[in-house]
């Protein structure tokens, strides 16, 4: 009788979880009495522990970087800015078309002006797109 209670020996109690959803590692932040109160007071509300709350923030939330947060223009006048450039284009290629039926006309520093401006142009316009899409 003593070996079979050797073998049920520690079958019993909770299944173990997977590996990837243990949770082994912490992370300390450092904050001000009043944001803990404020952090706590907002995981309680929820009935969450501060740490479930934190975690479930960070995993769920998007955060603004930097860089977007600086340029907050209204996609309405993006738009706009967008249309104008369009007739600002066709002057150019009017300008370009121009160069290619009267070339003596334009110098070699006029040619490299139109042609840095439409770079720049091009720039701008796929800057826009990528923007707004």
């Amino acid at each position: 009788m003593e070996p079979q209670k050797q073998a049920d020996k520690g079958k019993g109690g909770r299944p173990k979880k997977d590996s990837r959803k243990r949770k082994t590692k912490i992370i300390t932040i450092k904050c001000s009495v009043y944001e803990k109160q404020v952090i706590q007071g907002k995981a309680n509300a929820l009935g969450y522990s501060v740490s479930k709350f934190l975690v479930t923030i960070a995993m769920n939330r998007q955060v603004d970087s930097p860089a977007t947060k600086q340029l907050r223009v209204p996609q309405s006048v993006l738009l706009e800015l967008n249309g104008h450039l369009g007739p600002i284009g066709n002057n150019l290629n009017q300008l370009v078309r121009y160069w290619h039926t009267r070339a003596q006309v334009f110098t070699s520093e006029d040619r490299n002006k139109v042609r840095d401006l439409a770079e720049g142009l091009w720039k701008i316009v796929k800057q826009l797109q990528d923007y707004l899409q």
